[in-house]
């Protein structure tokens, strides 16, 4: 009879890098489906480690790239703090974080009450919590906890390749709100030159590099926007590493003043809107390609991941 793993278990993945250990976790669902995900990445510098727990697509692009960007920093200089244990999100392994010299929770999700849910679930309390948005850091400090404002950012292998670009695309699963689809999808679905990345569970699994070559093959790039980053402020790290990457990026509208400097004129809120923006694009796209140009350079300079860990690091330095 084939091993059957039970809900809970922690398997070790081999890594090349011996400063990086990898687990997963299998995780039972609904009561039926018995997922294997990604439970915590352990990043490892001579005094400063930092484990990160989380599940998800965009959970698994922020802990490889923030973790990448630690053992860069350290580097240069190890800050001495011991195990950091930093649970992302809301997604099931996020809430079995271990017991650190320092522990912390980069606190967004899909609701208002986050902050409540994650002490109700979450096996070790965090001593200080990471904001994603302003307005996340405005429900924490209603709950007089300690704070950090800190954005997500681009990790260093979303960037220009000045590749051959053709097609619109989208990247991602189908959960997002029925009305988004109408928006940004359903013009362009069944154009030969449309292509939905990732769209189903059992697709193939992208590296940050091959997701990177994906985004600078195509000519224009869709987000969607789930209600939770309009009420939240929230940017997801998909805008960065889109942006970053230099492809034209057409989202839905929300609000970006909290944290880019630069107006972004490639927002929608209808169908009809969506199509005169690709249609504008696609017109005269080397003057807009040379706009995307200055936002990944933008983005890349003040909003990559290096950028926001060594925001926390000097934090903690002072705080501890």
């Amino acid at each position: 009879m084939p091993y059957q793993p039970e809900s809970g278990e922690v398997q070790i993945e081999p890594q090349t890098n011996p400063r990086i250990q990898s687990t997963t976790m299998y995780v039972l669902v609904n009561n039926q489906y018995l997922i294997n995900h990604h439970y915590y990445t352990r990043f490892m510098a001579d005094e400063t480690e930092i484990w990160l727990f989380g599940c998800g697509l965009g959970e698994q692009a922020i802990v490889d790239g923030l973790g990448e960007a630690f053992l860069r920093y350290c580097e240069v200089e190890d800050p001495r703090l011991g195990r950091i244990m930093l649970s992302i999100g809301v997604n099931a392994t996020s809430f079995f974080p271990y017991k650190g010299d320092i522990n912390l929770w980069w606190a967004f999700g899909d609701h208002q009450r986050i902050v409540e849910d994650h002490f109700e679930r979450t096996t070790v309390k965090p001593d200080l919590l990471l904001c994603a948005s302003r307005v996340i850091q405005q429900i924490v400090k209603s709950h007089n906890l300690p704070s950090l404002y800190l954005p997500f950012g681009s990790g260093d292998k979303f960037k220009p390749l000045n590749l051959p670009r053709r097609g619109l695309g989208y990247a991602g699963n189908p959960l997002k709100p029925s009305e988004q689809y109408a928006i940004m999808i359903d013009p362009f679905k069944d154009r030969p030159d449309f292509e939905w990345c990732s769209k189903h569970r059992d697709d193939p699994y992208l590296t940050l590099e091959q997701l990177n070559e994906w985004y600078n093959r195509k000519q224009i790039v869709f987000g969607m926007i789930g209600g939770h980053c309009i009420t939240l402020h929230l940017i997801p790290n998909r805008m960065y590493e889109t942006l970053a990457s230099g492809t034209p990026f057409i989202t839905g509208r929300y609000d970006l003043e909290d944290t880019f400097s630069f107006s972004y004129p490639y927002m929608t809120d209808s169908r009809e809107e969506t199509v005169c923006l690709v249609d504008d694009i696609l017109l005269d796209y080397p003057k807009h390609l040379a706009v995307f140009a200055e936002f990944s350079r933008n983005v890349r300079e003040n909003h990559s991941l290096d950028v926001r860990v060594k925001t926390l690091m000097e934090h903690l330095k002072q705080w501890k």
